[in-house]
């Protein structure tokens, strides 16, 4: 299949940063100068959040663009990183760095929303700060780990060509193939516990929202339609990571079980990478289009008035105040 050359398969996602990288330009202006006053609470959050999300696209399609040669944990750049002759561990150590800091920005933006909402006077304004180094300790230890136990390679490249001949196809004095692991095994288990680690504390924040939220409505605690107005915003975050983490997560899956039933599994495991660089494009579509403010943006740029619109939006905001946002 084409997508087994590295040089169409580079092309490819040179084509794909070129549509994406103004994409996600657009969606940062929106945050910083289409932020209305009312969401100054959540802006840097979401800001964080659209930033790690954009770098993790853009580490695949343009700056790194990893070669991953399967079935084993080797490989090589394509992207920038390559052409700047940067070491190869070090674009890895990179790649796996960003892949980790992005959950913990979706973490951060609903942690947020609860410290704001409901906790701000708890004893967890005391924990937070310390909960949040853990998880950047957690995410930077991860690509340090593997940096520094990757194997000396004159005898690791001898196991990985033995056990896969067909793996001296990709490898080019150019670009040669870096084997991080000869035995993946402990990479794999660490990866996966990081990843329970962080929907975990995903999952918990999102329940002390709904149930806080469920709480103060019972005690009429909070208006009416400042509730709408949280519910609003909720299930449009919700939307945008839930749908870009199930276009992370389903190729994800696929790349590790389906090779294993393919012949040519290196083009599936690029196509898996391909479809993997559109998750920040999709998050900024679906955070343009679910926030009203950034909404408005477009239909403006298109002609459309949304005068009458953001009219009500001023009135809800000076019923509300900050509270909400």
């Amino acid at each position: 299949m084409f997508l087994s050359s590295p040089h169409i398969y580079s092309q490819i996602l040179y084509v794909i940063a070129a549509f994406s990288f103004p994409i996600h330009l657009f969606g940062g202006y929106c945050i910083l100068f289409k932020t209305p006053k009312a969401m100054r609470s959540v802006k840097w959050t979401l800001f964080i959040m659209h930033f790690w999300a954009s770098l993790f696209d853009l580490s695949i399609s343009f700056f790194g663009q990893p070669f991953i040669c399967t079935p084993v944990l080797a490989g090589f750049p394509l992207g920038l990183w390559s052409w700047l002759e940067v070491d190869t561990g070090i674009v890895m150590f990179l790649g796996f760095t960003t892949a980790f800091l992005m959950p913990i920005s979706v973490i951060k933006t609903f942690e947020n929303r609860y410290y704001i909402l409901f906790a701000d006077r708890t004893v967890w304004r005391y924990f937070r700060y310390p909960f949040f180094v853990l998880n950047y300790i957690l995410s930077i230890s991860s690509g340090l780990t593997t940096y520094f136990m990757i194997p000396e390679q004159s005898y690791a490249r001898s196991v990985i060509f033995e056990r896969n001949p067909d793996l001296l196809q990709f490898d080019f004095p150019e670009s040669p193939i870096l084997v991080l692991a000869i035995d993946n095994t402990f990479n794999k288990y660490r990866q996966f516990a990081l990843i329970a680690i962080f929907i975990s504390e995903i999952m918990i924040f999102v329940l002390l929202i709904r149930w806080n939220t469920n709480n103060a409505m019972k005690d009429m605690k909070i208006s009416p339609s400042t509730l709408r107005l949280q519910k609003n915003f909720m299930r449009a975050l919700n939307y945008q990571i839930a749908i870009p983490i199930i276009l992370l997560c389903i190729p994800s899956v696929a790349g590790i079980t389906i090779p294993t039933l393919i012949q040519d599994h290196q083009a599936f495991n690029n196509f898996v990478y391909v479809v993997v660089s559109f998750h920040g494009v999709l998050s900024t579509f679906i955070m343009v289009y679910l926030q009203k403010p950034y909404r408005d943006v477009v239909l403006k740029m298109f002609g459309v008035d949304v005068t009458s619109n953001i009219r009500v939006a001023h009135s809800v905001d000076r019923i509300t105040g900050s509270v909400l946002f």
